[in-house]
């Protein structure tokens, strides 16, 4: 058993690759329902001193017992496996012992030591609880179990946002009372729930609209005024003049079929540099040809700008893409325009039209506050209060 502090050594590149040679060890943790590896050493220092059965977590992560003579990697001569038969103890039975003299503080090894090898932490019997009691539980426990504001039950591993959906937002949770899996639809309304889901990624499925959006932001005035300065650009506004514009639909048509969101990156030549934000884009009809005029093929949707307003949009859904492209710079874009494209052109189209060159090509997911950021940042509003409109109102939402 080793009831002793240790102290950190961390080694260094060449004594990593040395290290990841040595056998990995697993061993379950159960507080954190995983599987975890680590490697017992032995270790010779240049001046001979040996220490033998030493904990080393990841590759590079030491543990030497703390009332050993002090040392750094540049003191290591040879480090090996340590044989089955001499494998230390490393149960951990009075956890206290590892924490600083006078205080609850704890290193970071010895706090992994207590993860591996400390004993299990005694678990609140749920089960036994009433709604109330475990709520109040939660709140003295809360780095295990969550309430948010009570608009869920007690949880462990949640919420998820999985996806924004026609009805609000689709989560799933593991109760604390019996352990089980939930998934429920639901429109957040409280700050704890919001500030957990606007962190997360999120995915759009087909039928939210921009209406359902707004009807998510349509919020009591503190928690309003919270998620919009969690996701928006300029801090004296609300989500009020969105949301209000678009109570009533517009009879007005628009040619708009979909507003979609993009990931979208720039290369500043000046700087050698990538800006990466985040662009919403109206979408029109399918094309069912291809149209030279206007740069489309058959398939494709042509970009059309959000001018309309909440009310004219509120039944258009929202669909977001993540592919992203890093263009090459400027100098390489217009030599392939003035060259190969135009070489192509000249020639009569013939053959394939040449591909656009691009630096790299990824994906790249939104959170829920990035995608909200994302489409109102563009979507104009005619409800805004007297005065002059922020600068830079219809700017990209940059993130």
């Amino acid at each position: 058993m080793q009831n002793f502090r240790t102290r950190t050594v961390y080694l260094n590149e060449r004594q990593c690759v040395v290290a990841r040679r040595i056998p990995e060890r697993r061993h379950t943790v159960d507080r954190f329902d995983s599987e975890w590896t680590y490697r017992v050493v032995d270790v010779r220092l240049g001046d001979g001193t040996r220490y033998e059965g030493l904990l080393l977590l990841g590759d590079d992560m030491l543990l030497v017992p703390e009332d050993r003579p002090a040392f750094d990697h540049r003191d290591i001569a040879e480090i090996r496996s340590t044989p089955d038969d001499r494998i230390p103890d490393f149960r951990i039975t009075e956890p206290d012992t590892l924490h600083e003299p006078g205080g609850r503080a704890i290193e970071h090894g010895n706090m992994r030591r207590v993860w591996l090898f400390g004993p299990p932490e005694p678990e609140p019997d749920w089960r036994a609880m009433s709604a109330d009691e475990a709520h109040e539980h939660a709140l003295e426990d809360d780095d295990r179990v969550l309430t948010l504001g009570g608009e869920i039950p007690a949880c462990f591993h949640g919420p998820t946002l999985e996806a924004l959906v026609a009805g609000g937002v689709r989560i799933r949770f593991v109760r604390a009372a019996d352990e089980a899996s939930e998934t429920r639809v639901l429109r957040p309304r409280g700050a704890p729930l919001w500030r957990e889901l606007l962190r997360q990624e999120v995915a759009i499925e087909p039928g939210f609209t921009v209406g359902e959006l707004l009807d998510l932001l349509d919020l009591p005035g503190a928690v309003d005024r919270e998620v919009y300065l969690r996701t928006m650009p300029w801090d004296d506004l609300s989500f009020r003049h969105w949301v209000e514009a678009g109570r009533e639909p517009d009879p007005m048509l628009t040619e708009i079929e979909l507003v979609e969101v993009g990931a979208i990156a720039n290369y500043q030549d000046d700087e050698h540099a990538y800006t990466f934000f985040f662009d919403a884009v109206g979408r029109g009809k399918v094309a069912d040809r291809d149209d030279a005029q206007h740069g489309l093929v058959a398939g494709e949707r042509p970009a059309i700008g959000l001018q309309e307003g909440p009310a004219a949009l509120r039944h258009v859904p929202i669909a977001y893409v993540p592919d992203l492209v890093l263009p090459v710079s400027h100098k390489e874009t217009m030599s392939f325009l003035r060259g190969p494209l135009l070489d192509w052109r000249d020639g009569g189209e013939a053959g394939p039209r040449p591909e656009m060159p691009v630096a790299f090509r990824t994906r790249r997911p939104i959170t829920f506050g990035q995608l909200i950021r994302a489409v109102l940042t563009e979507l104009p509003s005619d409800n805004w209060p007297p005065g002059p409109r922020p600068d830079g109102f219809a700017q990209r939402s940059e993130l």
